[in-house]
């Protein structure tokens, strides 16, 4: 017996091929990669929708990174590299909060989407800000081996207390 699911695949990948042919034909420039990350990012957030919920957030990703590329190729946002990164981390940090709106289940995704979404507002608000950073943790960066130790070295210590048993 056939799953009904490769008609249903073969078709989307028809309408899909057909509508870039018809696309390039009448916009020669506006296919490209930008359109396929698009009409990718759509396929998998409806696939995401409709019955696998952690395809939802490469969907969205996919489609917002397509659209970014789409409008810095059409002039529409001509923005210096310097404010186009900050808006790709915020796609990322979107995708986070999308996957988590549509499958509450996914609640550890709220936190990193939510960091991400204020990084990129923090260097979209000040363009040099990654300068200053950079330069920061150059100079402290054997800090974060320090904290990593310490906070296995806690952690070790709190389960060696909990396994401990008292003697009577």
């Amino acid at each position: 017996m056939r799953s009904r699911r490769y008609p249903s695949l073969l078709g989307w990948v028809l309408l899909l091929f057909g509508a870039a042919l018809l696309l390039d034909r009448w916009q020669p420039r506006l296919l490209g990669w930008s359109t396929v990350m698009i009409a990718l990012g759509v396929a998998l957030f409806y696939l995401g929708v409709a019955r696998d919920r952690g395809a939802v957030f490469p969907g969205a990703f996919l489609f917002l990174l397509g659209l970014l590329n789409l409008l810095r190729n059409e002039g529409v946002l001509d923005l210096p590299w310097s404010l186009t990164w900050p808006l790709i981390v915020m796609a990322l940090g979107i995708a986070f909060v999308t996957l988590f709106l549509f499958d509450p289940s996914r609640k550890g995704a709220v936190l990193p989407g939510t960091i991400l979404i204020v990084i990129a507002f923090v260097f979209l608000s000040f363009p040099g800000a990654w300068l200053d950073i950079l330069a920061f943790v150059s100079s402290w960066w054997p800090l974060i081996f320090v904290l990593i130790g310490l906070r296995i070295l806690w952690g070790s210590m709190r389960k060696f207390k909990r396994t401990r048993t008292p003697e009577l």
